[in-house]
């Protein structure tokens, strides 16, 4: 009887501990509605890229080409099914009804209607648009657009104090430019640039920018925020705030809520009192590292580096993941990719074939 009993109260003891786990769970993700492999049309975790346009969301990847979501349906273009110039893109645009997308390997293209124009303006990074100007920021400097010709502005030939243009920012007819040395002005034909040895910028490695009426808010790799007033600056980082993390790579505006996506951190929102993190311990946020933030009315969508893309309302967090596997099978042939070193000279994966590789990503370029 003496065994028996302990045998029963064993059982009523996990299964309590069952309970109060289910329980914990499932208060603890009531936010959380997650759409997993197979039931969601994106065809990678790795978004680069977002813009919004009307309800449709258009979603940049890295690897599985430029995604359509209008909320019910996806629709993938990608290099086997149209004439997009690649699959890996860092940065889109909306002008009208016409799409801009920036492929990190393969060139600018536009998608208007069903025809897609590429032209030859590689290692694009970011993309603006001001009136019927097009802008790319791009690692080899910044390219202008006209709708006839492409200029190209560089360390060479302007003022650029860098070749490398993380980030695109229009105010009125002002264009901002994050880029490797610092923060640029460029007013018609005056440019300024603003580093740490000429003002309160914290880092001169710019990568993040937005533009809240007249005041910039620009986010650097490993300085933390900072926002500039054309006046004064002020800096925002583990030291005197609620930022969590100094590596800033992505920013959107919401009324007065800056949104601040983090490589590593989590999402943050600064309302200019208060400081709210988002991380994957907390809340539904599928990754830490956040690459890209749409605000659509006061709904954001996040995308991240490996958690695929993340819709908040504030309440509810919804994360649509790719049906497919994310990276190439063990033993497989591994994609070929081109990237710049320290020194601003590139090579592709293939230079080294036959050779044991060490990749070290310790950044965002």
């Amino acid at each position: 009887m003496a065994n028996s009993g302990r045998e029963t109260m064993k059982k009523l003891y996990r299964a309590t501990i069952i309970i109060l786990f289910v329980f914990l769970y499932n208060t603890v993700n009531a936010g959380l509605t997650a759409h997993n492999k197979g039931n969601s049309g994106l065809p990678s975790n790795y978004i680069r890229a977002l813009a919004i346009e009307g309800t449709t969301k258009w979603i940049g990847t890295y690897g599985g080409g430029l995604a359509k979501f209008d909320n019910t349906n996806w629709v993938v273009y990608d290099t086997s099914n149209s004439n997009i110039p690649g699959n890996y893109f860092r940065a889109v645009a909306v002008e009208g009804n016409v799409k801009w997308v920036g492929a990190a390997n393969d060139g600018v293209a536009k998608l208007d209607g069903t025809t897609w124009t590429a032209y030859n303006v590689k290692y694009v990074m970011s993309l603006a648009v001001e009136g019927t100007t097009k802008w790319a920021g791009t690692a080899l400097g910044l390219a202008k657009y006209n709708n006839t010709t492409w200029t190209v502005y560089n360390t060479g030939n302007s003022s650029l104090p860098h070749n490398s243009v993380y980030a695109l920012a229009v105010e009125d007819s002002i264009k901002w430019a994050a880029t490797g040395g610092g923060l640029v002005k460029i007013d018609g034909a005056n440019w300024t640039v603003y580093t740490t040895g000429n003002s309160g910028l914290p880092s001169n490695f710019t990568y993040a920018l937005a533009v809240e009426g007249h005041t910039k808010w620009v986010g650097t790799i490993g300085g933390g925020l900072a926002k500039f007033d054309d006046t004064n600056w002020t800096v925002y980082d583990t030291t005197n705030s609620g930022l969590p993390y100094d590596y800033i790579s992505a920013l959107a505006i919401e009324g007065g809520a800056k949104w601040i996506g983090t490589a590593g951190g989590g999402l943050i929102k600064f309302d200019d009192t208060s400081w709210t993190v988002y991380n994957t311990d907390n809340s539904g946020l599928p990754d830490n590292s956040i690459n890209a933030i749409a605000i659509e009315g006061h709904t954001k969508w996040i995308g991240t580096t490996g958690g695929g893309l993340a819709k908040f309302d504030d309440t509810l967090w919804t994360v649509y993941n790719a049906d497919s596997p994310e990276w190439p099978a063990p033993g497989t042939t591994a994609p070929d990719f081109t990237l710049a070193d320290t020194a601003g000279n590139y090579h592709s994966l293939s230079d080294f074939s036959g050779k044991a590789v060490l990749i070290n990503i310790w950044g965002l370029g």
